[in-house]
């Protein structure tokens, strides 16, 4: 059986993390090498246990700067409507600002702050 997040968590049906690698193995051919969090949350036992068993590095919802390091990255959300152009292609510039966490509204503040300061210096 496949662990289905919360839903199994409410019922009391945890899987151990090894059974979890093996019904992925099972379902894709291939041994899973980053890990999700579920719910994107985690405690320093699990970090290690993910560590442990060999992941290059897990994901997490919670913005937990400098915490963790590979074990504890953000999720980073890719949507079609943030990272395809016109025709529906992927995008690199906006795939590229979407996975540096750049969103419309940070890019915006940040372009605007640039234009200010340059239009200050020119000024002086």
């Amino acid at each position: 059986m496949l662990y289905s997040g919360p839903a199994d968590a409410r019922r009391g049906r945890r899987p151990s993390l090894p059974s979890l690698i093996t019904s992925v193995e099972a379902l894709t051919g291939t041994a899973p090498c980053w890990f999700a969090y579920p719910d994107g949350t985690f405690t320093e036992q699990e970090q290690h246990a993910v560590e442990a068993l060999g992941f290059a590095g897990a994901v997490q919802t919670l913005r937990r700067p400098g915490g963790g390091g590979r074990y504890a990255m953000p999720r980073v959300g890719l949507k079609v409507d943030s990272t395809a152009g016109p025709g529906g292609r992927l995008a690199v510039a906006k795939f590229r600002c979407v996975l540096a966490g750049l969103t419309r509204r940070r890019l915006v503040t940040a372009l605007a702050h640039l234009w200010h300061s340059e239009a200050a210096r020119e000024e002086a």
